[in-house]
């Protein structure tokens, strides 16, 4: 692995370690919201789960990637880190 993608792929692992710190906020949040608001709330941590899961399996396809595909695995997990944020951002909006 080059040393360019190297330095991508720990920004990478970097910002979802950011990520799974604001997961854990939401979640202890959860526990002291109302219950209609908990349930709202549990359900948009499932889905930022989900896409964060998406998102480390991408990564995991750029480690074994040639060279041709980085460049798409790149801009896709791009793509992926800015909707988790947007979608983490919401969430702490609403409810912290």
């Amino acid at each position: 692995m080059e040393d360019n993608e190297k330095l991508y792929r720990q920004k990478a692992e970097a910002k979802l370690r950011e990520i799974t710190a604001k997961i854990e906020e939401l979640k202890a949040k959860s526990e002291q919201v109302s219950a209609d608001a908990r349930l709202e709330l549990n359900n948009q941590i499932e889905r930022i789960k989900s896409d964060k899961a998406h998102l480390e399996s991408r990564l995991a396809e750029m480690k074994n990637s040639g060279k041709e595909a980085l460049g798409d695995l790149k801009a896709g997990a791009d793509r992926a880190i800015a909707d988790l944020k947007i979608a983490i951002d919401k969430a702490v909006d609403r409810f912290m």
